[in-house]
């Protein structure tokens, strides 16, 4: 025959032994928040590694080619990208594009900004994927992890923008249409711009006077002063991108 569970016993123990068993919950819990934080801390890379694709990125106007293995990584607080032969190439924050493939890699972190989610800012950890290949959607793809982006686009804190969407670029009196996948570049001290726009031409201005804007149907991203306009709306953007919470 079972023995009877003593109830009374159990309610006793519980009663006077509360604050003990608290406490190894909270521990407990503690402990396993930790491991998770180690665990995630842990799994960030260190470095990117891609074979059996071709690799390119602009300078100014001038396109440079990787060949068919790279690894990127960072080196004295710059990123840069090793060849199997060449010289090490510097280049931060600049997007590295899949030659033939609508993806792009960044090296270093970014901020992915969503004006019609009031402006929020987020943090892209390095080597973050950009794939509009695979999807009606562009991709964000960072270790295993994916995020849909739509309606933002992607900042480095000081002078590069990324769009992801047809954008209409204007300076000068000028005013050119910039396919999806396409980046700018202004330099306030010398007062230059250059873009690449997707698959068309690479372009460098000297000497530009007055606001540089770069809009879509939705929103309006003034180059020169670093701000977002959606609606009445009008915020400056967060260039220090550390302390930006994790897309991932």
């Amino acid at each position: 025959m079972a023995q009877k569970i003593d109830k009374t016993k159990i309610k006793k123990f519980l009663k006077n032994n509360f604050q003990k068993l608290i406490g190894v919950l909270i521990i407990l819990v503690i402990g396993v928040v930790f491991i998770r934080m180690t665990f995630r801390a842990q799994n960030k890379l260190t470095s990117y590694t891609i074979t059996d694709q071709k690799l390119y990125t602009y300078f100014d106007t001038e396109k440079v080619d990787f060949d068919s293995k790279i690894t990127i990584s960072k080196k004295d607080g710059s990123y840069v990208v090793e060849t199997t032969n060449s010289d090490d190439v510097l280049v931060d924050s600049l997007p590295l594009y899949y030659d033939g493939e609508d993806m792009v890699i960044f090296s270093s972190p970014m901020s992915v900004i969503f004006p019609l989610d009031n402006v929020k800012q987020k943090k892209l950890s390095s080597y973050t994927l950009l794939d509009m290949a695979s999807s009606n959607y562009p991709e964000l793809k960072y270790n295993k992890e994916v995020y849909d982006m739509q309606n933002a686009f992607i900042y480095d804190g000081n002078d590069l923008y990324f769009f992801v969407e047809e954008t209409t670029l204007k300076f000068n009196g000028e005013s050119v249409t910039l396919s999806p996948l396409s980046f700018v570049m202004y330099n306030n001290l010398t007062h230059s711009l250059s873009y690449y726009n997707y698959n068309k031409e690479a372009k460098y201005i000297e000497n530009i006077e007055g606001d540089i804007t770069a809009s879509t149907k939705k929103y309006e991203v003034n180059l020169v002063v670093d701000g977002v306009k959606y609606g009445d709306d009008y915020k400056l953007l967060i260039k220090n991108i550390d302390i930006l919470n994790n897309l991932f």
